[in-house]
């Protein structure tokens, strides 16, 4: 089977495997290999690989949404672990899809409605009854927790920066901006299922020094002991109008399931402009990778990506697929391919970051 998925992922790559920078716009992405296929991760499971980490050792951990796998340096099966629904200890409440591995050397998943702790042997430790907004947390070497949460408090849905203890009580809340992702109607909030409303970025450094980038700026600011933003370095941003052809796209694929599950009068937040960056990921050295905002018109799944550090840009990277996480000088990102009659091959890929 490993042979299987190999070859259809290969020509699911295509053969366009160039390095691609600031200087080569249309090269192809970075050269990818196949870290680990399927059949090392998820034998009979038809669920999809959705989220990666990597400890202090080397290794990594993969989640499908029914079960998390350790993998050697090398992709080897070091252990899985099932994740069963339910209510009890170690249990999903439903279909885990995010995933992190924290500074505390324990693994987080995270099931829509709480956070579940496992060692990093899989074992399970504890649960943190927090719920958040996005798919963006991490964990300092002290075990608390940031990520993203809503407040419904102002006439303005507003969104902030949370900090939990171990125990899951909250501590911090930090970075308060307008929510323009959510709406009210009639005393309930709304989210709107739109890829192109901004959201706020923010991403925890080896220090556990937090970096932030609103969703409407391009200054990056990192945070003190008090936490207040003190401006880090500045990112390039260009303006770029959504087309017609990417709104009717939009409507069809997303606001359709708004307006069925809300049928009351909402003033959704349609964009008009295309936010430029959606993701922040940093690496043991100190380098930001500002993953940018694609058209939904565009085919393929390659990612462009602006690496800065030293407080400058550097290069800039295309890559086969989004990536999830950066460790030991690659990009890790997962290809997820359904033939359509409910078979799905799957592959952790990776691409080393040129010097």
């Amino acid at each position: 089977m490993r042979l299987i998925s190999t070859a259809i992922l290969m020509v699911l790559m295509g053969s366009s495997l160039g390095i691609c920078s600031s200087s080569s716009q249309d090269a192809g992405p970075l050269s990818a290999q196949i870290f680990a296929d399927r059949s090392v991760l998820m034998p009979n499971s038809s669920y999809p690989l959705v989220a990666l980490a990597a400890d202090s050792g080397g290794q990594i951990y993969a989640l499908a949404w029914d079960q998390v796998v350790k993998l050697s340096q090398r992709g080897e099966l070091i252990k899985r672990a099932a994740l069963k629904k339910g209510q009890g200890p170690g249990e999903v409440q439903n279909f885990a899809s995010v995933m992190t591995m924290g500074m505390d050397d324990n693994l987080y998943v995270y099931d829509g409605a709480k956070f579940v702790v496992l060692t990093a042997d899989l074992t399970f430790v504890r649960n943190i009854p927090v719920m958040m907004v996005g798919r963006e947390f991490y964990v300092d070497k002290a075990g608390d927790l940031f990520c993203r949460k809503n407040d419904f408090g102002a006439s303005q849905p507003e969104e902030f920066l949370a900090k939990y203890n171990p125990q899951g009580k909250l501590v911090g809340q930090f970075l308060r901006t307008p929510d323009l992702a959510m709406s009210m109607a009639g005393g309930m909030a709304v989210r709107t299922p739109h890829p192109y409303v901004p959201t706020n970025l923010f991403c925890l450094d080896p220090r556990s020094v937090v970096y932030f980038l609103p969703n409407t700026g391009s200054q990056v600011s990192r945070l003190d002991a008090q936490g207040t933003a003190i401006p880090a370095f500045k990112v390039d941003t260009k303006d770029i109008p959504i087309s017609k052809d990417e709104k009717a796209e939009v409507e069809r694929r997303y606001i359709g399931g708004t307006n069925s599950n809300a049928p009351m009068n909402v003033e959704l937040h349609y964009a008009d402009r295309r936010p430029y960056y959606r993701k922040i990921l940093i690496d043991e050295n100190g380098r930001f990778y500002m993953v940018r905002t694609e058209s939904v018109l565009a085919k393929g799944k390659e990612a462009t990506i602006d690496v800065y550090q030293a407080d400058r840009k550097k290069k800039e990277l295309r890559l086969g697929g989004d990536p999830l996480i950066v460790h030991q000088s690659y990009l890790y990102y997962v290809v997820n391919k359904d033939d359509g009659v409910g078979e799905l091959t799957g592959a952790i890929m990776r691409s080393r970051v040129p010097d």
